[in-house]
């Protein structure tokens, strides 16, 4: 027996199921198991108007971001910031690991 409703449920919890991505940029589709690539994920996120990190829907012309397509767009600056945390965190310790280096030179 074909369920509608199962099949609609299936394709929203597809979008919010996904767990967030490793040091490799690599995720597995909790539904279909199947890895699929950081930017894809952003990206049909991006189509579909849906924040990546909370879920929430993004009102059109209110957008965060880097700018660029392939880092996603979020509903808010703290979101943005949630998502990329390890990736800011890390950009700037080599800030000051330079700066550092810097002022010992």
């Amino acid at each position: 027996m074909n369920w509608p409703c199962a099949v609609n449920l299936r394709s929203v919890l597809s979008d919010f199921l996904r767990p967030r991505y490793d040091s490799g940029g690599m995720s597995r589709d909790i539904l279909s198991g199947m890895a699929i690539p950081e930017e894809q994920y952003l990206l049909e996120f991006w189509d579909k108007n849906i924040c990546p990190n909370c879920g929430n829907s993004i009102q059109d012309g209110k957008r965060c971001g880097s700018g660029r397509k392939a880092d996603g767009g979020f509903c808010s600056l703290d979101c943005y910031a949630e998502y990329h945390k390890a990736t800011l965190v890390e950009r700037h310790k080599k800030r000051l690991a330079a700066a550092a280096r810097h002022r010992n030179q």
